[in-house]
């Protein structure tokens, strides 16, 4: 028999960094909690979806008669699966949304650390842009360098961050020379392929 939640349970100040995590703490029903995992894997991109329509203040019915379809349709479409919604019907919602729809591809093999130097070539391209946007025009240059001021100062304390994170790990270990990125035709390629479900 599963063991109910306590509703007598301490309080703790513990801070969870997803809701699963925090029913795992706070049940000992394995089989609701896995099931609950499930049901947010199947539900990303619809959740989404979703909480930007509520965000906008619209219904399933203004979604619906911009899509040319049943308001019975929409709700039929937020109530399943992502995997049961086509490409098309999540470019449209996402459109009405004023959101923009970015697919990419990438290899299966590739790690942690080799995704955060595709997004760093990323950002030095996007970077490249704005230099570009803003070349011979005074206001514009000036307002770039206090963003490039910015996003160095971000970036930085984003390492730092991460550093103290394991700085008691630094101290046992031997720190090794960083290796220096490299910007070739290759990366410039991989980088293309690093979009995620939903852009912006």
């Amino acid at each position: 028999m599963n063991e109910p939640v306590n509703p007598n349970r301490p309080k703790t100040n513990r801070r969870y960094s997803n809701i699963v995590d925090m029913v795992r703490d706070i049940t000992k029903d394995e089989a609701f909690t896995d099931g609950l995992e499930k049901t947010i894997r199947e539900r990303v991109l619809l959740d989404h979806l979703m909480a930007k329509r509520a965000a906008a203040d619209l219904s399933q019915k203004d979604i619906a008669d911009q899509m040319n379809c049943s308001q019975g349709r929409i709700s039929k479409l937020e109530n399943g699966k992502d995997s049961q919604m086509t490409i098309g019907e999540f470019q449209q919602y996402a459109n009405i949304l004023g959101l923009e729809v970015a697919f990419g591809t990438r290899r299966k093999d590739i790690n942690i650390a080799q995704q955060v130097k595709l997004h760093v070539f990323a950002i030095r391209k996007l970077l490249h842009q704005i230099a570009d946007i803003s070349h011979g025009d005074e206001n514009m240059s000036n307002g770039l360098k206090v963003f490039l001021s910015e996003v160095l100062f971000n970036t930085v304390h984003s390492v730092v961050d991460v550093n103290r994170r394991f700085k008691d790990l630094v101290k046992e270990s031997p720190i090794e020379k960083p290796s220096i990125l490299v910007f070739d035709a290759e990366s410039e390629e991989d980088e293309n392929v690093i979009h995620s479900h939903v852009a912006r």
